[in-house]
């Protein structure tokens, strides 16, 4: 509780403000446009209904590794990251691809599984072998 407080403090403080949309301005137009792309896919892509939630979630497994992947360009490294649980990924990724592309079963419903929730995964499949590229070549300790 005392850490919110002191953020909302650090916020209300001008010039503290200032330096902290400074230090974290990549984060904040990532997360912005991120929920801004959600608000466009569920107000234009999809029919609103439940099954959206699967294509939200996999908008949201989209962008978490695209923010690991820019994490690791702009530090450079990328200690701290298990090279194991990325590979699973990929292993998750290709056996979920060969059951979505193939069959129907596991697409949502609304017409958001007609093209997006498919073209998403395979664009986090992308990514996370970059990840993977970044941490053995790139990045090699």
């Amino acid at each position: 509780m005392d850490k919110l407080k002191n953020t909302i403090n650090m916020l209300k403080n001008p010039a503290t403000r200032k330096e902290f949309v400074n230090k974290n301005r990549l984060s904040i137009i990532m997360y912005v446009a991120g929920a801004a792309f959600v608000l466009f896919v569920y107000h234009f892509l999809s029919d609103g209904d439940f099954s959206f939630l699967l294509t939200l979630s996999g908008l949201t497994r989209f962008f978490g590794f695209v923010f690991l992947l820019v994490k690791f360009r702009s530090e450079r490294s990328c200690s701290g990251v298990s090279l194991k649980t990325l590979e699973l990924y990929i292993v998750v990724f290709v056996g979920r691809l060969s059951s979505i592309l193939i069959y129907e079963g596991y697409l949502p419903y609304d017409s958001s599984g007609d093209w997006l929730y498919q073209t998403m995964e395979v664009l986090t499949l992308s990514v996370v072998l970059a990840l993977v590229f970044q941490i053995v070549i790139t990045y090699k300790n």
